[in-house]
């Protein structure tokens, strides 16, 4: 017994040492780039501005394509997916929301945003047909956002209208290509389908889905990566997570809470490590949410892979660029960290 217990505890020192080692302390050069290239995410800020952010550079204005990548199940996400798609629909028009879902669920969201009065239990089937596919995004915040979403829609032109498009694979799909491969495929369709080539687009993803390079030995290319190697002019911001706790339902294969809560999932350990994270720690706040602007002219992240590299314990989602080549800031643009962030909250 005692050597187990030795054994035990060595193992756990061992683990830990390891996990450490991943994150890496803070560095000054990360962190003084970070404080000075940085927007506390609120809505005080967002409600009263219809012009240009300066922690944004004039490429996300000038580009066909955001995408905001997410951890599944953090309440916040939704308010800040709400807040930039309004931002971006005020200062350059972008009117067209391309969402992880399949047509037909994008189809009974548009028939939501166009009902009058409001039908909420159309809002109601599509949050139950999300929950389907992204159990852990399904609850009360993403009903919330799509409803202030058609609050909002009210008070536009006609020229200004939202309309959601459905790129993912729908369940019964027959093909054989990968999932991000049919993401684009489809997306392509609708714009040459709906003539949008000269339309600007917004949406939210899982995380990997925004990245732009190919990922990990095997070169595995997401949704924004293939849209890169296209000419798609693309900028991607990431959603981190320190000090938080996640909305994690019972999935079959992974074992739940019994409250579907769980803080085991931050990006400082012990399941997930993004190296790097304690640089974005040491130039934020708790109870924040901040954006970081990683691509100016003088980033060290243009020529470092920090924060471009996850390692997962106990479950294979690792995340390392594919090429030695390939920086953090072309992986991604902007990094959003949210700090103390809330679960999202089932539906009764």
């Amino acid at each position: 017994m005692l050597v187990f217990i030795c054994t035990l505890l060595i193992a756990i020192v061992i683990f830990v040492i390891r996990n450490k080692i991943f994150l890496g302390s803070s560095k000054k050069e990360f962190v003084e780039y970070l404080e000075a290239n940085s927007q506390i995410f609120d809505n005080e800020v967002f409600n009263n501005c219809n012009s240009p952010l300066s922690v944004f550079s004039e490429e996300v204005y000038n580009s066909t394509i955001v995408l905001l990548g997410e951890t599944h199940g953090y309440a916040e996400v939704q308010e800040v997916d709400k807040m930039l798609f309004i931002h971006f629909n005020k200062t350059k028009g972008t009117r067209y929301y391309i969402a992880e879902m399949d047509s037909v669920t994008a189809n009974n969201l548009n028939l939501f945003l166009q009902s009058e009065p409001k039908n909420l239990s159309i809002l109601t089937g599509v949050v139950e047909d999300v929950r389907s596919r992204i159990p852990q995004q399904a609850g009360k915040e993403l009903f919330d956002k799509w409803s202030d979403i058609y609050d909002y829609n009210r008070t536009l032109a006609d020229s200004l209208k939202i309309q959601v498009i459905g790129i993912d694979k729908s369940r019964n799909a027959t093909t054989k290509i990968s999932r991000d491969s049919a993401m684009v495929v489809n997306l392509m369709q609708e714009v040459d389908r709906l003539k949008l080539h000269d339309e600007s687009f917004y949406g939210l993803f899982g995380l990997f889905h925004v990245l732009q390079e190919g990922i990990n030995s095997n070169n595995i290319r997401s949704l924004g990566a293939r849209l890169k190697s296209r000419g798609v002019s693309i900028q991607s911001i990431v959603c981190l997570n320190l000090d938080s706790e996640v909305n994690f339902p019972k999935v079959e294969g992974f074992p739940s809470p019994k409250d579907g809560k769980t803080s085991l999932v931050n990006m400082d350990g012990p399941i997930v490590l993004v190296e790097g994270i304690k640089d974005l720690e040491k130039a934020s706040e708790p109870q924040t949410i901040t954006l970081f602007n990683l691509d100016r002219a003088d980033s060290p992240y243009r020529s470092s892979q920090r924060l471009g590299k996850t390692k997962t314990n106990f479950i294979d989602q690792s995340m390392f660029p594919f090429r030695n080549a390939s920086s953090t800031a072309d992986l991604f643009q902007y990094a959003l960290l949210l700090r103390n962030a809330k679960p999202i909250t089932p539906l009764d």
